[in-house]
């Protein structure tokens, strides 16, 4: 019995607050009631004026518009913020010529908010003024300017089409901007037109805004922006790469493969990460042709794939780093040093014991990118390796890369039993600098080698000692 009153006493209480509820005791708007007293409350102090325009601007009462129109006139600019923002919400169309005023405020936030304002109510009759806020001096007001923009619908599209020949860069930048989010077909051709444009921003939104239209064409725009990958200015190979790169458009590797090599380190970053961006499209022909006959489209898979910088490329790199073929090793190796996981320095380790000259720069090389991370490794392989070249390549590594032990592991490999190893610890000390090196490199000036002679002499000499002759 108990149980059934309880049950019948929670079902009341949850019945009356569902009442409550709905009755607008949750968060509410101001009643109508209370709307003639905000309204009068935009009359007094600072802080009541700024709440008062934010609580008529939270509502629907007609009677708040011409009160928040009203206040864009007030002494203070976070007043006239909050009225502009206000009057965004509310929609009302007596608003749309005052916000038009608002956007020419002195205040940057007070145009800001006019701009998105405007673009919530949505009237073509703004877009003139909001062209113009897109050269604004203050960036919070172009980029609202560039959304607002970007609601209007297709009475923007030909006004920032011609902004896209406009002078400004800034201009023409956030016209680019805002066509991409219209997704218009009609902008794709002045867009490509605009991708060696001189000004790298303006690259970049364009290739943006390409790559959110999409290739919606009648005819597909890929092949022609193929074709601006060699074109003679770099500016618009670059542009070309990274919208090919957001479209992520099938049958753009073999392009990009080229241009991944450009003169141009602008354009082999935007063509690297464009290959990023095709994921699997480009991955997978490129392992597959790790697997070539051919040793020069092996070398040339495993150069793109460590251009690409994709993990999963890892194993198969590793694999080639064990080719037959000296020019695959070395490609794989300079690829292994682009990714930079620490969990293939032992492998590279090893290759610089390979008999070809290539594959140990290339290891060296990569070693070397690898930083702080293969400190240990490279210390082990000196003073424990039985391999000459690999002792000699982690002492030349260590005299690049600064880790704890290291100085310590190139003194100790002053005495190894093989000059090449001694001779090239010992420049090595010369180009890290530590001044506990001057001790046993003088020593080493009594040797009998030469090289190890000239070695220890040039060291002590960037140590700034000057050997007795």
């Amino acid at each position: 019995m108990d149980t059934y009153r309880r049950g019948i006493t929670f079902l009341a209480i949850g019945l009356c607050a569902g009442a409550w509820w709905v009755a607008g005791c949750g968060p509410k708007k101001p009643p109508p009631d209370q709307v003639a007293d905000l309204i009068r409350q935009l009359d007094q102090a600072e802080h009541q004026r700024i709440n008062a325009a934010k609580a008529l601007g939270a509502g629907s009462d007609p009677r708040a518009v011409p009160a928040l129109i009203g206040v864009l006139k007030d002494p203070v600019p976070e007043v006239r913020r909050v009225a502009a923002a206000g009057l965004g919400t509310l929609g009302d169309a007596r608003a749309i010529d005052p916000l038009i005023v608002a956007t020419r405020d002195t205040n940057s936030g007070v145009r800001a908010a006019a701009a998105r304002a405007l673009g919530l109510i949505g009237d073509p009759r703004c877009v003139p003024d909001l062209m113009g806020l897109l050269g604004d001096g203050s960036p919070s007001v172009r980029a609202a300017a560039d959304r607002a923009l970007g609601r209007m619908g297709e009475a923007t599209i030909d006004p920032l089409l011609t902004a896209l020949r406009n002078t400004d860069r800034a201009i023409r930048s956030r016209a680019a901007s805002a066509l991409g989010r219209l997704g218009t077909v009609r902008a794709l051709e002045p867009l490509i037109a605009i991708l060696g444009d001189e000004d790298g921003d303006v690259r970049f939104s364009a290739a943006e805004a390409i790559g959110l239209i999409g290739d919606k064409g009648p005819r597909s725009v890929v092949p022609k922006l193929a074709a601006l990958l060699s074109a003679e200015d770099w500016p618009t190979r670059e542009g070309a790469a990274m919208t090919l790169g957001n479209l992520r458009a099938a049958g753009t590797l073999a392009p990009l493969r080229v241009t991944v090599r450009d003169t141009r380190h602008e354009v082999r970053v935007a063509s690297e990460r464009a290959l990023h961006k095709l994921g699997r499209d480009a991955l997978d022909p490129l392992l597959k042709e790790l697997g070539s006959a051919d040793a020069v489209k092996r070398a040339d898979a495993a150069d793109v794939l460590g251009r690409i910088r994709d993990v999963r490329a890892l194993p198969a790199l590793l694999k080639a780093l064990k080719d037959s073929e000296a020019i695959v090793r070395a490609e794989a190796a300079e690829a292994l040093g682009r990714i930079r996981k620490a969990d293939t320095i032992g492998a590279l380790v090893s290759a610089l014991a390979d008999s070809d000259p290539t594959v140990w720069r290339a290891a060296h090389e990569a070693l070397r990118q690898m930083g702080a991370a293969a400190g240990k490794a490279l210390i082990e392989a000196l003073g424990q390796h039985a391999g000459t070249d690999v002792r000699r390549g982690a002492a030349s590594v260590l005299g690049h890369v600064r880790v704890r032990g290291g100085q310590d592991a190139l003194i100790k490999a002053l005495a190894d039993r093989e000059p090449q190893v001694r001779a090239t610890a010992a420049t090595a000390l010369g180009r890290v600098g530590t001044q506990r090196a001057i001790a046993p490199l003088v020593a080493l000036l009594r040797e009998e080698n030469d090289l190890v002679r000239r070695a220890a002499d040039a060291a002590l000499r960037k140590l700034g000692v000057q050997p007795k002759k």
